[in-house]
């Protein structure tokens, strides 16, 4: 990452901020699978039945989103390897350039807003 300005151009996108902090804690994630079934389970979702439905289309809006928009913003930094063929997500070449920053933000997470790693905005 060569400016400031760019790290934090990538980190302001939701999708990509929550995506890179889950690859702080992971090698490899399923997108968009993994990405939804880690922010529903922190929000703890009940009313099985009806957020079925919802997180279907949720799940549907969200991979549209990270084909067409984040994945390959991040890619194009090197921050993630995308494979494209199994819609896995892994660290790229250039990842430990913005895993300090994220690792800072982690650690002072009690500080941030409360949806500031949260995908349900």
């Amino acid at each position: 990452m060569s400016d400031t300005h760019s790290l934090f151009r990538i980190l302001a996108g939701d999708l990509r901020r929550h995506l890179l902090v889950l690859l702080c804690e992971t090698e490899s994630l399923r997108v968009p699978e993994d990405l939804r079934r880690r922010s529903t389970a922190q929000a703890q979702v009940s009313q099985q039945a009806e957020v079925s439905a919802d997180a279907s289309r949720a799940t549907g809006r969200l991979a549209i989103s990270l084909q067409q928009n984040h994945l390959p913003q991040l890619e194009d930094h090197g921050f993630v390897e995308w494979d494209r063929e199994t819609n896995t997500v892994s660290r790229g070449d250039s990842f430990d350039e913005v895993e300090p920053t994220l690792r800072m933000l982690l650690a002072n997470a009690d500080d941030l807003p409360a949806d500031f790693f949260s995908l349900d905005r």
